[in-house]
């Protein structure tokens, strides 16, 4: 049985069956702040059969190392669940607060693979419209 590349929902969260063969990643800089911190999103397409998407939100310190704050599957273009519009922003937004509490924003995503409430000495709140699955 061949199940590369592809994704299956257990107690209504999806996860990746195995790793895929190749992968298109792009990159884009949510927010900076004062202290040389910032906050990247980067989006990945995996393909082999199929195709899968993870996006994942990382915290990049002064020192250029990474910490994950929040990794999910994005909505695939999905305008409206169930007879509910989803809610903008589309694409992941982030905002500091303050020095020390950061803001991540979306309107849906199709599923929640990893979330953090703090990283380092920053604590994250979230403003999530909709969760696809589950």
């Amino acid at each position: 049985m061949l199940l590369l590349g592809l994704r299956v929902v257990t107690l209504g969260v999806l996860m990746p069956l195995v790793s895929c063969g190749h992968c298109d990643r792009m990159q884009q800089a949510l927010a900076h702040d004062g202290h040389g911190r910032s906050v990247v999103s980067t989006f990945a397409a995996c393909t082999i059969i199929g195709t899968s998407t993870e996006q994942t939100i990382e915290l990049v310190l002064p020192s250029g190392r990474r910490e994950t704050i929040f990794k999910f599957v994005p909505n695939g273009g999905v305008v409206a669940y169930k007879g509910v519009k989803v809610p903008g922003p589309f694409g992941p937004e982030a905002v500091w607060v303050s020095p020390n509490i950061l803001e991540i924003s979306i309107g849906a995503v199709a599923a929640i693979l990893e979330k953090h409430d703090q990283v380092e000495d920053v604590h994250i709140t979230y403003k999530i419209g909709m969760v696809l699955a589950g």
